[in-house]
Parts: C-alpha cells; sequence; structure tokens
C-alpha cells in the first residue's frame, strides 16, 4: 500500500512527504508546474483533473496517478461527468485513472470497474450508513 500526503501548500507537503516516508504527494488540478517540480524530487504524484485536457497534460506530464472526478453527483461539486464521459479515454490512459465523486454504490463501482480504470476513490462509500 503505498502512502500520500494532501496538503495546501506542496513546499510543506514535500518537507513531512521526505520527513515521514510518504510514497508521494496529492497535488489539486490547476497546479501542473508544482507537480512536474515534485517529481524532481522522487516523490510519486496523484493529480486531481476535471476534464479530459487535464488527463492529458497530466500524463504529458510524466503523473501517472490521476484522478478523474466527478464521476456521479457530488455534493458543492458540480456537475458530474457521468460514466459515459470515461469512454474518450483509451485503455492505455485508463490504466493511470481513479474515478472520484459521488461512488456510494457497489453498483457505481462496478460501472467504474467496467470502464477498466485503474480504481477509485471516495469517501461517502465507505462511512458506515445509519
Amino acid at each position: 500500500m503505498q502512502s500520500f500526503i494532501n496538503l495546501h501548500q506542496s513546499t510543506l507537503s514535500l518537507q513531512i512527504a521526505q520527513t515521514y516516508n510518504y510514497d508521494g504527494i496529492h497535488i489539486k488540478g490547476g497546479r501542473l508546474q508544482e507537480a512536474q517540480s515534485l517529481i524532481k524530487e522522487g516523490l510519486e504524484i496523484f493529480y486531481s483533473a476535471h476534464q479530459d485536457t487535464e488527463v492529458f497534460a497530466a500524463l504529458n506530464a510524466g503523473i501517472t496517478h490521476i484522478t478523474i472526478s466527478p464521476i456521479f453527483p457530488s455534493p458543492q461539486k458540480g456537475k458530474p461527468l457521468g460514466i459515459a464521459y470515461l469512454n474518450r479515454f483509451t485503455p492505455n490512459i485508463k490504466k493511470h485513472l481513479f474515478a472520484l465523486g459521488g461512488i456510494t454504490s457497489p453498483q457505481e463501482v462496478h460501472s467504474i470497474q467496467k470502464q477498466g480504470l485503474r480504481g477509485f476513490a471516495g469517501i461517502r462509500y465507505f462511512l458506515p450508513t445509519h
């Protein structure tokens, strides 16, 4: 299992990642230059993308762990992309992608698995229901 840290300041993330031996850093979308400089530090980067052009730019920059979101409706995350949006990516690209956003049921996880993505990330899927 790999461990990634996610902080708002990449310089602080880098310091903590190196001090505590994290495998990598999560970088929010739109901060591609920061991500590229962190790759040079020998850390893996997990990058957030919200459209296909961001995915392509991240891959071209050498990033190999990319979330694409939101796939399903998620509070305060805007209009979902939808599962069909993932069809625009080739299998070679999908092996780098993790679906994110609004994943709350086994049926949604199954639809992601059928797409051939590397995996998914979520919060509400793993929270106990009351």
